[in-house]
């Protein structure tokens, strides 16, 4: 007792020491998980790291198993006919990758189709048949109006080219282009007054009752003279300002337009799945599905309200139905129709005046400062090379309503035409047909759809708010670059059939830096940003 402790000699001591964790990770946590690897894992995988190998083989095989689940039960019905993932979602997926690699293998990947060059393509799916030519897109838009008093047309929840699920529309089941015939002629002399109707050109106007360029211009020289940067990140946010003050006189902050814009990529996320996979559990975490329906009910509620100031005499309280299918049909409009394609025609604007090896050579930015057939011609010619809007579909029957068959007149394939647009893949401003005081192949806003030449007609279904649209990006490229001169921030951009690469503008002199881009509070945008911004920056319409 009381002795003095002898010092092991380096042998013993060696053989006391802890061993070391293996893989050269540090030692192990309070909660039982290596420091490093955790580091490292959530650097990809987010929280959840399994450093053992028994363990990340279980994960692999958790990984397999839904996916298999997903796969199997990866289906929705439409009119009596079943899309599955073996002969719908497996094409969407090489859609998807075929638009992304660049600026042509989707004409490639639409010209592989069953019977493309027929100019009447099978699929994509079953029971399905896509327009290709010109003339044969223009004859499908121009039918529907007589289609619809048949009893032969209808329409379902799809954008673009693709079959959507109704998770993200609990008030409706639906999207506005989705609407029944009934519902979509409720809506749509609302949607027409307040979009291209309301355009007074020579009347003192601010967005609330009307609209014009003198306006819209107006709002882009005061925008742009306070930047010293603009992204295209930026362009959301800037366009839904106008977009909700032209809607229903809804005046956003930049704080509220920047979080519509950053919800808006929420929004649309969920849409082109399987039911199934939007509605399950593994969907709700990795993409936050509760918080962007709680956004929408919000967004719901200051919508309903709005309309209700905007046609006061309208008796809304016996009439609480078409009161939320205006409403929500608003929200699509500025989320997804105006709201995503007009950003979307800007973004390759702009990207194409400022690549080093632009297709638009020698055109620059200060081409535009003069408005007029410069840029009109340069837009015309920039949507037909990178359509905003794939497709239109509907369902039409010919057995009074007992089989019902899927048709997509594609707006993207039929401004490729090469009968009407020889070489369709160069970038040739001016063309026949897209030409400032020619505009007779015009057919980008499905304008053939338009019955008896009345946008507010409730059987039309071209775009109402073209003529908006088409100032609205004019008003803003002038607008960019009389605030100028610019440079680019990047060493370059490039361009694929979705998507450019993203930009930043500043002005020549100025120390300015691009302003944070905001993403949605969730775990796939937390834990793959490159992902998210990916899916931002795309356009699957």
């Amino acid at each position: 007792v009381g002795a003095a402790k002898v010092a092991p000699d380096e042998d013993t001591e060696a053989l006391l020491k802890a061993p070391s964790p293996p893989f050269g990770e540090t030692p192990d946590t309070e909660d039982g998980v290596c420091d490093s690897c955790k580091r490292r894992c959530r650097a990809c995988c987010g929280p959840c790291c399994l450093c053992s190998t028994l363990n990340c083989f279980v994960l692999l095989v958790v990984i397999l198993v839904v996916y298999v689940v997903f796969r199997v039960t990866g289906t929705i019905t439409v009119y009596g006919t079943t899309f599955t993932q073996a002969n719908y979602w497996d094409q969407s997926g090489a859609y998807l990758r075929a638009g992304t690699r660049d600026n042509s293998s989707l004409i490639a990947f639409y010209n592989d189709m069953p019977n493309a060059d027929t100019g009447v393509a099978s699929g994509p799916g079953p029971n399905t048949v896509s327009f290709f030519t010109w003339e044969g897109t223009a004859q499908q838009l121009a039918s529907w109006g007589d289609r619809i008093k048949s009893g032969t047309f209808k329409r379902y929840n799809e954008l673009g080219v693709t079959i959507m699920n109704d998770l993200v529309w609990p008030e409706t089941g639906t999207i506005a282009l989705g609407y029944s015939n009934r519902d979509h002629g409720f809506v749509r002399p609302f949607i027409a007054e307040a979009l291209d109707n309301a355009r007074k050109p020579r009347d003192h106007c601010d967005g609330s009752a009307c609209w014009n360029m003198r306006w819209l211009r107006e709002v882009f020289e005061d925008r742009f003279a306070s930047m010293e940067v603009v992204s295209s990140t930026d362009l959301r946010w800037l366009v839904t300002v106008v977009l909700h003050k032209v809607l229903l006189d809804i005046d956003l902050s930049d704080a509220e337009a920047k979080e519509f814009a950053t919800w808006m990529l929420a929004f649309i996320l969920p849409q082109p799945f399987p039911p199934s996979w939007a509605y399950s559990r593994l969907f709700a975490f990795v993409l936050n599905t509760p918080g962007t329906l709680e956004t929408k009910a919000r967004y719901m509620d200051r919508f309903k309200a709005a309309v209700q100031a905007k046609w006061p005499d309208r008796p809304w309280s016996s009439e609480p139905r078409d009161l939320v299918l205006l409403a929500s049909a608003m929200i699509d409009a500025a989320a997804l129709a105006g709201g995503l394609s007009v950003p979307t025609v800007l973004d390759y604007m702009i990207a194409l005046l400022f690549m080093k090896e632009s297709p638009a050579h020698p055109t620059t930015l200060e081409h535009m400062r003069g408005g007029g057939a410069t840029v009109h011609n340069f837009m015309f010619e920039t949507m037909r090379r990178f359509a905003a809007v794939a497709g239109v579909p509907n369902w039409s029957t010919d057995d009074d309503g007992e089989t019902w068959h899927h048709q997509i007149p594609n707006l993207q394939m039929a401004m490729m035409d090469p009968e009407v647009f020889p070489d369709p893949l160069a970038f040739l401003p001016g063309r026949p047909g897209l030409r400032d005081g020619n505009m007779s192949r015009s057919i980008g806003w499905a304008d053939m759809a338009t019955v008896d030449g009345d946008i507010a007609n409730p059987d039309s279904h071209s775009c109402p708010g073209k003529e908006l649209s088409v100032q609205l990006t004019s008003a803003c490229i002038q607008e960019l670059a009389r605030a100028g001169p610019w440079e680019l921030v990047e060493d370059d951009v490039s361009t694929t059939m979705y998507s450019t690469s993203g930009w930043s503008l500043r002005k020549v002199g100025s120390d300015g830096t691009p302003s944070e881009h905001l993403e949605p509070d969730m775990w796939l945008c937390r834990h793959a940003r490159w992902l998210c911004d990916l899916l931002d920056r795309d356009n699957f319409l």
